[in-house]
């Protein structure tokens, strides 16, 4: 793995870390089903993931996707 990769993925774990809660909290909030809230967090994860070098403000955008 390179340095960049290494820091790919330790910058995405941090931003998964500090906003799991709320990105589950909202979309649980909405569908009130568990496992559903579950598979579309981790949806909006995974698009994150792949945008992420283009995203300035992860909580805005991670935000504004469940919108």
């Amino acid at each position: 793995m390179t340095v960049t990769t290494k820091q790919n993925v330790l910058d995405f774990t941090h931003t998964f870390s500090d906003y799991y809660k709320l990105v589950f909290s909202s979309i649980y909030s909405k569908i009130s089903n568990y496992d559903e809230a579950e598979d579309m967090c981790q949806e909006v994860f995974m698009r994150y993931y792949n945008k992420k070098g283009e995203v300035e403000n992860p909580r805005k955008w991670l935000m504004w996707t469940l919108h």
